[in-house]
């Protein structure tokens, strides 16, 4: 599919360059008349494939395959729909600090372990990352905390899934660890990479 954005901004993050759209920004759709070159560019797919036992704290851009061990119930919290960032209660209405008042959306926070035989670490998957990994979508997410055997099927589900994680080391200072945060997801099986918005 072809995507011709205007009234965009971009972001650099973590290396890599991000578009950015706001309440003013177009998105057509297979535009007609347009021209697309495709280039070769592998940039997305680069990163350094590392065991877990090898991680270090400022590790970014890191690749580790492995297990899902353990999943954790799935958190949310209220983010601005426009910037995903988290929003802020006011006198009872969201705010995000660049857009103003909001109507808040849910977005997931899904934390497990994973392990490569080496060694096992606490990893995080945040929006569009958690949703890859539990194959399925934040409202349906939502949906399933009030029936804990839902969330039961989807543990079973998960649980012994191979899949490369792709993201960077941080250091947990209350607990004394390291922990991976999760930016993209290659499966195991398909050996494809599913691009997704970074954190």
């Amino acid at each position: 599919t072809v995507l011709k954005l205007k009234n965009c901004y971009v972001k650099e993050n973590n290396g890599f360059k991000e578009f950015h759209l706001w309440n003013r920004s177009q998105i057509t759709v297979n535009p007609e008349n347009e021209t697309v070159i495709v280039r070769s560019n592998t940039n997305l797919q680069e990163y350094t494939r590392k065991q877990i036992k090898e991680l270090q704290d400022t590790d970014m851009n890191i690749g580790i395959f492995g297990t899902i061990t353990q999943l954790f119930e799935p958190k949310f919290y209220e983010a601005c729909p426009e910037c995903n960032k988290k929003a802020r209660l006011y006198d009872g209405k969201f705010q995000c600090d660049t857009h103003g008042n909001i109507t808040e959306k849910l977005v997931p926070i899904v934390n497990f372990f994973f392990d490569d035989g080496t060694e096992s670490i606490r990893a995080v998957a945040f929006r569009n990352t958690a949703e890859l990994l539990l194959d399925t979508t934040a409202e349906k997410l939502y949906e399933l905390r009030q029936y804990p055997e839902k969330i039961e099927e989807l543990r079973t589900k998960v649980l012994g899934k191979q899949v490369t994680l792709i993201g960077r080391v941080t250091k947990n200072e209350l607990f004394d660890r390291k922990e991976f945060q999760v930016q993209r997801i290659m499966d195991g099986k398909q050996n494809t990479i599913e691009e997704v918005q970074l954190s």
